[in-house]
Parts: structure tokens; C-alpha cells; sequence
């Protein structure tokens, strides 16, 4: 059994969040892209606001392209790719180059991406398969269990954050919150990441709450947040 750094388990778990991030993310995008243009050119405002970020964008036009794919733009999907490889090549022994190799793909499909093309949807259909890619050859190739737990943890965290801030229909954030605690009872005593039992704790009592947990969406966020310590 291989043994994890501290900050091997950093950067394996935010080459998780990260990772996730673009993924989610990236299908949202795809979904607002149709409804801006086949009825409503403000609905990016809509996904803005849910994620709270800041919105720089002129206009849907302006957000197609900035939001995309703008390395200069800190909140762009392109610049959450960008992370996610910098912490893939921190940790590159132990997700194994073929894997790290997946993720240069997707941005190579990434940056060639331009909404005004007549296979946009393709390209980022392939960004998308290529980051699955990813994910599975790191799975794959990771030796120590701890490694692929802490990957796969922050790869859930992050969904279920976003999830919950994109309000998702209850099903499928009570899923992947199942999830997340299955995964969390695979960690054992050498693992460099720990979990806060009371965060946990609340996260529970929010979900047990069924459809009513949005009355408690900060506090449920809160203590996702504050889930995991280094």
C-alpha cells in the first residue's frame, strides 16, 4: 500500500474538485447555450447568479466566449482546467502520465472550442470524453487506495456543491450525497486527508430534511465546505 503525502493528498484532492468542476459545469454551459439561443439571451444571468459569480460579461455573446474558454478570466471553465492540470502535474506519479495526458487533450479540445462553429457541440463533447478518460486512467493506475479515495472525494464534494447551488431536483442531490458518504467510509488512519465528523453531522440532519434541506441551502454549503481538513 503506497504511502500519501500531505501535499499529494492537497493536490489530488483538488485535481478532483477541479476536474469536477469543468465537467459539471461544462454541461450546464451546454444547457444554457440552448436556452440563450432559442428563447431567452439573459438565462446566463440565471447561472451566474446561482454560482455566485461576478458578472463581467457584456452580454450572452460575450459570456459564450469569455466564460468558455478566457484564461484571463479566473472563473472561465478554461482556467478550472488550467488548475486541475497544474495539481494533475504535481501529482502526475501518482495518476500516471497517460492520465495527465487525458486532461492536455481536453484542453487542446478546450481552446479550440468557438460557439460561432458548426461543431462546437462536437468539441465539447470531446472535452467532456476526454476528462471521463481521465478519470478512469486514474482510477486505473493509482497503486495506493488512499489516492484514489482523495480524488475521488474531492470529484464528489465538488459535485454536490454544485449541485446544490444549481438547484438540482432533490433525487439527485440526496445520491450524490450518498455517495460521498460511502466514499468517505473507505478512508482509513493513514489517509493525509480527514473529514470533520460535525460538519458531517450537520450535512446529515440538513438531508434528512428531504425537499425542505433548500430552506438550509448556506448552512448545507457551510458545512460542505468545511467537510474535509489537510
Amino acid at each position: 500500500m503506497g504511502i500519501i503525502t500531505i501535499d499529494n493528498g492537497y493536490n489530488l484532492f483538488w485535481l478532483g474538485r477541479y476536474s469536477e468542476r469543468v465537467m459539471t459545469t461544462l454541461d450546464e454551459f451546454v444547457i444554457h447555450f440552448d436556452r440563450m439561443l432559442d428563447m431567452d439571451p439573459a438565462a446566463y444571468l440565471d447561472f451566474l447568479e446561482k454560482l455566485a459569480l461576478p458578472n463581467i460579461y457584456i452580454d450572452s455573446e460575450d459570456f459564450f466566449r469569455r466564460y468558455l474558454s478566457d484564461p484571463d478570466n479566473p472563473d472561465s471553465i478554461l482556467s478550472n482546467l488550467d488548475r486541475a492540470l497544474e495539481d494533475g502535474i504535481r501529482v502526475r506519479e501518482e495518476i500516471s502520465t497517460p492520465a495527465l495526458g487525458m486532461l492536455q487533450q481536453a484542453r487542446t479540445f478546450l481552446v479550440s472550442c468557438s460557439p460561432d462553429d458548426e461543431d462546437f457541440l462536437y468539441r465539447i463533447r470531446s472535452v467532456r470524453d476526454y476528462i471521463y478518460a481521465f478519470m478512469g486512467a486514474a482510477d486505473d493506475r493509482m497503486a495506493a487506495p488512499n489516492a484514489v479515495h482523495i480524488l475521488k472525494c474531492g470529484r464528489q464534494e465538488e459535485r454536490l456543491d454544485l449541485y446544490m447551488r444549481l438547484e438540482q431536483p432533490f433525487e439527485k442531490i440526496e445520491r450524490e450525497f450518498g455517495r460521498l458518504c460511502d466514499r468517505l467510509r473507505r478512508f482509513d488512519k493513514n489517509s493525509p486527508y480527514k473529514y470533520v465528523q460535525d460538519s458531517m453531522i450537520s450535512l446529515m440532519v440538513i438531508m434528512e430534511n428531504g425537499e425542505n434541506w433548500k430552506y438550509q441551502k448556506d448552512e448545507a454549503l457551510q458545512s460542505l465546505e468545511a467537510l474535509f481538513e489537510r
